[in-house]
């Protein structure tokens, strides 16, 4: 669904995108598959809102959270952290992979559950160090599609966009 707003905001752009569109047909480019190809960007807006909480918008829907800075760093800790929302992307990313893969082996993740650990650095400069994780998922499956959900989790965009440094550990549960 993402994929093709491309072309709508192609379509508010008027007559550059008529040109642009043209330009593509004459050369024998599909236009769908040249604006697929174009890298997806979601504009994330943070707004501090003082006592070190910042509200979180997600751009497209306009849906928002808060964050704050977690209380072992001057922070009240009443809410998520921008660390702690890291580790729950991480999960949640690894459970949308696992979601699409089962998905095609045709198996209903309903009751699947990750847990995401998140240990930080002692030293300064503060960040992540250390990421556990375990999945936990409630069917049983063949070797062969248990190695594919596996592979799968390592694949996730999160899990590739981290640093290499950040120590990430995966144990699944399959029961």
């Amino acid at each position: 669904m993402q994929k093709y707003t491309h072309v709508r905001h192609l379509l508010e752009l008027g007559c550059f995108a008529r040109q642009l569109l043209h330009l593509l047909r004459c050369i024998r480019i599909d236009p769908l598959r040249f604006l697929n190809n174009i890298p997806l960007m979601v504009q994330m807006i943070v707004k501090h809102e003082g006592a070190l909480r910042c509200k979180v918008i997600h751009e497209p829907t306009g849906t928002s959270f808060p964050t704050d800075a977690p209380l072992d760093n001057n922070g009240k800790g009443e809410v998520a952290s921008p660390t702690d929302l890291c580790a729950a992307a991480f999960g949640s990313c690894m459970a949308t992979i696992i979601g699409m893969q089962m998905d095609k082996l045709g198996f209903d993740l309903t009751g699947t559950r990750v847990e995401v650990e998140k240990e930080m650095s002692k030293p300064k400069p503060r960040r992540i160090i250390k990421l556990s994780t375990e999945v936990w998922l409630p069917m049983k499956l063949d070797d062969k599609a248990r190695h594919i959900v596996e592979l799968a989790t390592k694949g996730c965009p999160v899990h590739r966009s981290l640093n290499p440094e950040i120590e990430k550990t995966i144990c699944f549960r399959w029961h």
